[in-house]
């Protein structure tokens, strides 16, 4: 947690926009997106994507191990005026997702864990989606926080009760979007 919290502290709060921008690498994905129901954002650091989320209608439940990025999290979504949409909580991911509640959309951008694969599956409302984008060595090779390249896919690919709608890697950026079956 320290570390996420001098890293959050020496980043800053995000730019307050009129609107909060698209996610980079998701755009052409769009349109699968609901946008009414309840979204899980996982590691919501600065709150963009939470953001983004509620003002596509969703209400959303955001999650990030810091404190610091919790804090920058709730301004900007208020600085948003979406501070009704939005809840937020504290919590280890690496220990697990501490949240018993269902989920229209899961949404992770630029954090994944392989042992959260079935736990991010699980927390998902049958037919709902589960959205990842993460940094890989895809195309460019090893570096700070790159899962290797088709691990993201492999790891979605053996989950249960889900099904692989798209994924791609490319240019250091692995994505994926699934729905859970049942």
């Amino acid at each position: 947690m320290a570390y996420w919290d001098q890293r959050w502290t020496e980043v800053g709060p995000a730019p307050v926009t009129s609107l909060a921008p698209d996610p980079p690498h998701l755009v052409d994905l769009l349109d699968w997106f609901p946008t009414t129901g309840r979204a899980l954002d996982i590691a919501c650091g600065r709150g963009r994507g939470t953001a983004w989320l509620a003002q596509r209608g969703l209400s959303v439940t955001a999650v990030d191990v810091s404190p610091v990025a919790i804090d920058m999290a709730q301004r900007y979504v208020s600085a948003m005026g979406l501070e009704g949409f939005c809840t937020f909580a504290v919590a280890d991911l690496d220990l697990g997702i501490p949240l018993d509640e269902r989920f229209d959309l899961v949404f992770s951008y630029l954090y994944w864990q392989p042992h959260l694969t079935q736990p991010l599956v699980d927390l998902t409302t049958k037919g709902g989606l589960v959205a990842v984008c993460h940094v890989s060595e895809a195309d460019v090779g090893p570096g700070e926080w790159r899962i290797p390249a088709g691990e993201l896919h492999r790891a979605f690919t053996v989950a249960q009760d889900f099904d692989v709608l798209d994924a791609r890697e490319e240019d250091g950026v692995a994505r994926l979007l699934g729905r859970r079956m049942g």
